[in-house]
């Protein structure tokens, strides 16, 4: 599964931060965009991590059409926590 990331340049901070506009509350930053994308992978991770563990993953997935295949759903969830792959685009 993909999610939309926005990134934006906080001059501030100078540096990224990253939003995930699909997980409420899961955002990260970094000093460099890789850095950003590697802490938005992580922070993502830990947020679908918690919400399985407070029994609200299913829902989450649900809203967001995860379901929507032949997968178990462990497969599913294991395919979110082991994915690597993402493009300079904003999808995760």
């Amino acid at each position: 599964m993909k999610f939309q990331v926005i990134f934006t340049f906080d001059p501030e901070y100078e540096g990224y931060v990253a939003e995930v506009p699909e997980l409420p509350g899961c955002l990260s930053q970094g000093k460099t965009l890789d850095e950003a994308i590697a802490n938005i992978k992580d922070a993502i991770q830990g947020y679908l991590y918690v919400q399985e563990k407070h029994g609200k993953l299913e829902k989450i997935m649900e809203d967001l059409g995860a379901w929507e295949d032949d997968r178990t759903d462990e497969e599913i969830i294991k395919e979110i926590y082991e994915s690597r792959s993402f493009s300079n685009r904003g999808m995760l």
